[in-house]
């Protein structure tokens, strides 16, 4: 069943791979935008490495303020959690919805951004489910994923409303 599944896909990928004799440079294009997209989720994602480059920069004011905000700020810890958050975000799609627009002047349903076909391979993804679902619920039982997540932590008598609720949802995006 699971070689049916897969079987086309990687027939169709391999006799594509035969057909195409010369460098394509639309997968180079798109392996650099991830390259480039991932590292500065690294390195921009971190909040002191971005306040290291105001203050670089002679942006002293805002340096100030971002340092206050992500600091001692009584909401600091979701504020850092909501920057980062919001550079992944960010990194992971607008790079790639420019090159997809504007460089490969293509359509974003071409990359399977969208609804139509969507639940053609429903089979797939509810098997993917019924495998991951026990898997996620028993690793989450473990002392190594509680240490790790939720990466919000409530503050000693801290209620979970509003802080909690809004990173949830920020983390959902």
């Amino acid at each position: 069943m699971i070689s049916k599944l897969f079987s086309n896909a990687f027939h169709s990928a391999e006799a594509e791979i035969k057909r195409s004799t010369k460098p394509d440079y639309k997968v180079m294009l798109i392996c650099v935008t991830v390259a480039i997209s991932l590292s500065l989720i690294k390195y921009l994602g971190d909040y002191k490495f971005f306040l290291d480059i105001l203050k670089t920069t002679g942006l002293t004011g805002f340096a100030d303020t971002f340092e206050s905000q992500m600091t001692i700020n009584p909401h600091a810890e979701l504020y850092r959690l909501i920057y980062w958050a919001s550079n992944v975000i960010f990194f992971y799609t607008i790079p790639p919805f420019i090159l997809i627009r504007f460089v490969f002047k293509e359509k974003f349903s071409e990359y399977g951004l969208g609804f139509k076909g969507a639940f053609k391979d429903y089979k797939v993804y509810v098997a993917m489910l019924l495998v991951m679902i026990p898997l996620v619920l028993f690793f989450s039982t473990t002392k190594s994923f509680q240490a790790r997540y939720p990466f919000y932590d409530l503050s000693e008598g801290e209620s979970p409303y509003p802080n909690l609720l809004i990173w949830e949802l920020v983390y959902f995006i």
